[in-house]
């Protein structure tokens, strides 16, 4: 189902990559200018860029969120 941790070994080799932080700064933000990069949202910024790669928080009720209801 998922990686391990060996597997991530230059998964990303010689390609930008962006973290997202949470923040209102994001509304005045073109998304779509991240599309062609990795990228990794933390908390909250999750709602503003859904599609990211990868995704961390440290906030135990993220999962009563409504966006992480999807069709797998």
């Amino acid at each position: 189902m998922g990686l391990s941790i060996c597997q991530f070994q230059n998964i990303h080799k010689d390609k930008l990559g962006f973290l997202i932080g949470s923040g209102p700064s994001l509304k005045d933000f073109d998304k779509s200018i991240l599309d062609k990069y990795v990228t990794m949202t933390v908390n909250s910024s999750i709602s503003y860029q859904p599609n990211c790669d990868y995704f961390v928080s440290d906030d135990w009720s993220i999962s009563n969120w409504s966006y992480y209801m999807r069709d797998l």
